[in-house]
């Protein structure tokens, strides 16, 4: 079922449909909103095109530097279990 929503910031509005939940969508919008109020008062501008990108900036380096810590986090993951399987086959080696 699709569910439409109306967006108000920056001195523009306009609806949207999707099949999202209703919630999540909600979520993202007011996350939006926060970042958008955080750019504002960080630069100290009004033109709601170079807010509007500023935004994005910082929403796209969030999600970057998430991906990284993620890769990180998967790489570590990856050391670890082989360094286990290593250490699991020496012992099972020894028992020999």
């Amino acid at each position: 079922m699709s569910n439409t929503f109306k967006i108000n910031l920056l001195g523009s509005s306009f609806s949207f449909q999707t099949n999202e939940d209703p919630d999540y969508i909600n979520r993202i919008l007011s996350y939006l909103e926060q970042e958008i109020n955080k750019a504002q008062s960080s630069f100290h501008i009004k033109e709601p095109l170079k807010i509007s990108l500023l935004t994005c900036i910082n929403l796209i380096d969030e999600l970057f530097r998430e991906q990284n810590s993620a890769e990180k986090d998967r790489t570590d993951a990856e050391a670890l279990a082989q360094r286990l399987i290593s250490s699991i086959d020496a012992a099972l080696t020894e028992e020999e």
